[in-house]
């Protein structure tokens, strides 16, 4: 009904608590046709991965600090991610292998998550000299609630930031 008038702002508190998936897609496409009329709209949700498909640009605020704001791509860090989920036979000798190279490595489940590898095929390719052959290589891509989480959990218990925030373009 807001959406109804002509205004040049909306400020919206939870608008989709309690919608259904339907509602919840109809109350995008609102958003999306308001903001390409010039209508800027304020958003303040903890239904964080709504947030991603809807905003533009995002600010993470805890404990009343500013903590991060930017485009949402900014935000998710999307120049390129460094962590990626690899398949192989052999996950455990391919964490030593891949540890001997200089990654950090942990176990999921019966994959390896990978840190570091600004290229992913380096990381084939090291294994594949090794005779192990990967089967599964995924990129992870951080979502708004991970950098959420990452930049609040250390505000809430009153310490800094980790030195990743700036990386979301928060402080340091």
């Amino acid at each position: 009904a807001a959406f109804s008038t002509n205004a040049e702002l909306y400020i919206l508190d939870e608008p989709t608590s309690g919608l259904d998936p339907l509602m919840e897609k109809a109350f995008q496409q609102s958003v999306e046709e308001v903001a390409g009329r010039g209508a800027a709209v304020l958003l303040s949700s903890h239904i964080l991965a709504e947030v991603e498909q809807v905003a533009d640009t995002v600010s993470i605020i805890g404990r009343g600090h500013l903590l991060a704001s930017g485009s949402v791509s900014t935000i998710l860090g999307s120049q390129g991610t460094t962590v990626v989920r690899v398949g192989v036979s052999e996950p455990d000798r391919a964490a030593t292998l891949l540890a001997y190279e200089g990654w950090t490595t942990r176990r999921e489940g019966t994959h390896l998550v990978v840190e570091g590898a600004s290229d992913p095929a380096a990381v084939t390719r090291a294994l594949a000299l090794a005779g192990l052959y990967v089967h599964e290589l995924t990129p992870v891509v951080p979502d708004l609630e991970s950098v959420f989480l990452d930049l609040t959990t250390h505000e809430q218990l009153g310490a800094p930031p980790t030195s990743r925030a700036s990386r979301w373009g928060g402080r340091k």
